[in-house]
């Protein structure tokens, strides 16, 4: 990386986005190529058994649009050889009663949903997590039982 160019710095990085590359010429005439909206990371994509895939994205996209969740923290593990999603959701308070329901209904509608067993529970206390969120994948840390 060349911050200090003149014309134009070079800087490379590898942010492991997942975008496309949209094709043809931008409506303003830029020659530039055109990157369409990040649609997640790649770090945060699991694969589920049964096919689907599952990304903090699409997690993101269903639960953060629920009114009365502040935010939320998720992870995957095998129990009985079948995956389960832990989520523990951080409510506004006087919302804990309906958030559980809202948020099993939310993720219905993900084609990941089916086959996946989901589990929630609700956070303790009202506090945000710091830093990024993640989709915590702790099924390589279980030992098998075959």
């Amino acid at each position: 990386t060349t911050l200090s160019r003149e014309g134009m710095p070079l800087v490379r990085y590898r942010s492991g986005d997942l975008a496309r590359l949209i094709p043809g010429r931008c409506p303003c005439g830029s020659p530039l190529r055109r990157l369409d909206r990040v649609r997640g990371r790649l770090g945060q994509i699991r694969l589920l058994e049964n096919g689907e895939v599952l990304s903090l994205a699409d997690l993101d996209e269903a639960l953060l649009a629920l009114p009365g969740l502040l935010d939320y923290t998720a992870r995957i593990d095998r129990q009985h050889d079948r995956d389960v999603l832990h989520l523990a959701l951080v409510p506004v308070p006087g919302r804990e009663q309906a958030l559980a329901d809202e948020a099993r209904n939310a993720l219905a509608g993900l084609p990941a949903s089916a086959g996946l067993r989901l589990e929630t529970s609700l956070s303790p206390t009202c506090t945000i997590q710091p830093g990024k969120r993640i989709l915590a994948d702790q099924r390589e840390a279980q030992p098998c039982n075959n």
